[in-house]
């Protein structure tokens, strides 16, 4: 070795002699020896000197001592920027496994990055420094250090082979502050960043992180086209079904209910996708066309994977393509215990159960009350093996429920109410016993026996007065019930049993909605100061609630009425109504009818002309004529579109203006609006002939 001193071969000699005593466990006498060579290795060599300080941090280790004092000289010193990005990420990685606080927790490594990235000359690193101070600093949740070195990589070094990994850094920034979008769009310039096929796998995976982060930011459609994007890549043997399972949740998310079905019965056919999550998406895509009342096309799907009544039935209870022409008649079959199809036996028994349910529940509100009764005993009769007693409680209960609505919807009551009283027996102080009581409510309720359908609710809020949920809800209800039997005496009994029910529940979220109500009672009863103070009370008191806006609305209905006795009053609901109508983030429907009101107030002043602006440029023209404005209208809107229609042509005929008042009410026909009846009537009250029925479309009088 002495011979060797000095030469370059001698500098390959002792890197091999050490590799071999650290291999024999002599890792001491190693480190020793290459502390030693670097010391005594002569100018001329100096480029050799990297070697010996990445091989000596190798074998001393990073974390302390001889190796990471080589490798921060390495870092600071050396020649070879390979070798010097090698020995930085030996570093970074020992200072991550420590925590934020760098070596030893002195912050060593992170003064080191500080020093070296504001040298002067530029380090021939700076781009690796930078990213790897990003990192740590990520690491800490110190995002905006993160982000700043991030994006001074990126600026300062636009063909950095470390773009990829600094955008990796602005993804984790965004992701972890819940900016999901920023972080869909970092992941995506990360993913452009690669290439090869070494990095295929790391392609794939920051292409999932972009649909994820669509998804999560609830940009669905985004979301779905990522989802697909990722499966059209995966390699045939790649497990697919957790994809797949989102790819089709989030075209129902989006509300592309008819897309998801397509998608779902095209990956149907893929055998990467399993069982449990194809379930699990059909599951979902059912709920969703439930919600959206779409209940017979929901029972024919779910029906068609699980058998039994329905299966082959589309939109409407039509009989499926294959069968068109042949009658659907009920199987008694189903009163059988089912033998269900593979698929089905393959899922876990809770999903089983819950799959057979939901065909139940939709038969009903598909219309096929005496399919109900057949499932739910065939449900009864055998449910799946496997499912925990505490299911199966659920299950017998909720099918007793479900059987109890339908026997009420066959018209056949006294079964209904003798099955509920089961229930309340059986099942006492649950959630069932309370759910039978809203059962038997709702059916009063809907066929006009307000009182006894508010006896109920009342039972319910006094039987279960700790139920945090359903008391509040019971108490609100049974209000309704009183109010709808219209006289004072009941509107001032509907109020107290609100005031009951906030005092009680004053958490409960349906407070904002029962002093909501309690101040229409209120308006009711000419107890207009009263009904003032209660809308001032939810303005000020919820003023980032979703629906604020109908209790700002209510509020300058109030001061509307009280101003034909008080002439202060009109000025303030002259200000409310133009906030209202003039705000972006206000429903359609609410804009219109504060328009409406608007129009109302001025005409009053004797301002006919602005009310006639009002009404036609900022009502009818901005929210009737303006397509994509016009498809917001909900039922409100198009019934208050129609009296704004109604008065505006009222006006121009009292000005003479007939052409102009025929071509408000035929706007009323022309565009489908309720009210047609009285738009024709007027038509025909100025003369000349009305547009035909089959132009105009149908629409109640209004």
């Amino acid at each position: 070795m002495e011979r060797l001193r000095g030469r370059a071969a001698g500098v390959h000699f002792v890197r091999t002699y050490a590799a071999m005593l650290d291999a024999l466990g002599r890792k001491a006498e190693a480190v020793s020896l290459l502390q030693q060579q670097s010391l005594s290795l002569p100018a001329a060599l100096r480029g050799e000197r990297d070697d010996l300080q990445l091989l000596l941090g190798l074998i001393g280790g990073a974390g302390s001592g001889p190796g990471r004092v080589a490798l921060r000289n390495l870092v600071a010193n050396g020649l070879d920027p390979l070798k010097q990005r090698a020995a930085l990420q030996l570093l970074a990685q020992a200072s991550a496994s420590e925590g934020a606080g760098g070596m030893g927790g002195s912050g060593q490594f992170q003064r080191d990055l500080d020093q070296l990235i504001e040298r002067v000359p530029e380090h021939p690193v700076l781009d690796d420094l930078l990213l790897v101070r990003a990192q740590l600093a990520l690491t800490a949740k110190d995002y905006a250090r993160a982000e700043r070195d991030a994006r001074a990589l990126l600026e300062k070094f636009p063909g950095s082979q470390r773009k990829a990994e600094a955008y990796g850094v602005l993804v984790g920034c965004a992701w972890e502050q819940l900016r999901y979008r920023a972080a869909a769009d970092f992941a995506a310039k990360a993913r452009d960043e690669l290439s090869g096929e070494s990095a295929a796998a790391s392609r794939r995976d920051l292409g999932v992180l972009v649909a994820e982060a669509w998804f999560r930011a609830r940009d669905y459609p985004n979301a779905a086209d990522a989802y697909a994007a990722v499966l059209r890549e995966l390699p045939p043997s790649a497990a697919a079904g957790a994809l797949m399972f989102q790819r089709v949740l989030a075209e129902v998310e989006a509300g592309r209910l008819e897309r998801a079905a397509e998608v779902l019965d095209e990956l149907g056919a893929d055998p990467r996708f399993d069982v449990l999550n194809r379930w699990q998406a059909e599951w979902n895509l059912a709920r969703a066309l439930q919600r959206a009342g779409r209940m017979r096309e929901a029972y024919a799907r779910v029906s068609q994977l699980v058998g039994g009544p329905g299966e082959g039935r589309g939109e409407g209870g039509e009989v499926g393509p294959a069968n068109v022409g042949e009658a659907a008649a009920p199987t008694v079959a189903a009163l059988e215990p089912r033998n269900p199809p593979a698929g089905l036996r393959a899922l876990p028994a809770e999903l089983q159960a819950r799959m057979l349910w939901l065909q139940a529940r939709l038969s009903l509100q598909a219309g096929e009350p005496e399919q109900t009764l057949q499932l739910v005993e065939a449900l009864l009769g055998a449910i799946p093996e496997g499912v925990g007693e505490g299911l199966a409680r659920e299950l017998r209960s909720s099918c007793a429920l479900l059987k109890a609505e339908t026997l009420f919807s066959l018209g056949r009551r006294a079964d209904a109410v003798e099955l509920l009283q089961q229930v309340r027996t059986e099942f006492s102080r649950s959630n069932a016993a309370v759910y039978s009581l809203i059962v038997e409510a709702g059916y009063y309720a809907g066929q006009g026996q307000t009182v006894e359908a508010q006896q109920l609710y009342t039972k319910l809020a006094d039987d279960f007065p700790d139920n945090a949920v359903y008391a509040p809800y019971a108490r609100y209800q049974a209000a309704l019930q009183a109010e709808r039997r219209g006289q004072d005496a009941n509107l001032e009994e509907a109020n107290k049993l609100i005031e009951q029910m906030v005092t009680r529940y004053p958490n409960s979220p349906l407070v904002f909605y029962a002093r909501l109500k309690q101040g229409d009672l209120l308006r009711k009863l000419n107890q207009f100061p009263q009904a003032q103070q209660v809308y001032e009370s939810l303005v000020n008191n919820y003023p980032t609630h979703a629906d604020v806006l109908l209790a700002q609305l209510a509020l300058a209905e109030c001061h509307n009425a009280q101003s034909m006795s008080d002439p202060a009053h009109a000025d303030r609901a002259l200000v409310l109504f133009e906030q209202l109508r003039d705000r972006v983030d206000a429903p359609v429907d609410v804009r219109v009818e504060a328009g409406l009101n608007l129009g109302y107030l001025l005409l009053r002043g004797g301002q006919a002309e602005q009310a006639e602006a009002v009404w036609w440029r900022d009502v009818v023209n901005a929210f009737l004529l303006d397509e994509p404005a016009a498809a917001r209208l909900g039922p409100r809107g198009r019934y208050w579109m129609t009296r704004t229609l109604l008065e505006l042509g009222g006006l121009y005929e009292r000005q003479a203006r007939i052409d102009q008042a025929r071509e408000a009410w035929e706007l009323i026909l022309k565009t489908g609006l309720p009210g047609a009846a009285l738009a024709e009537d007027r038509l025909a009250r100025g003369g000349g002939a009305t547009l035909s029925s089959g132009a105009s479309g149908s629409g109640s009088s209004g």
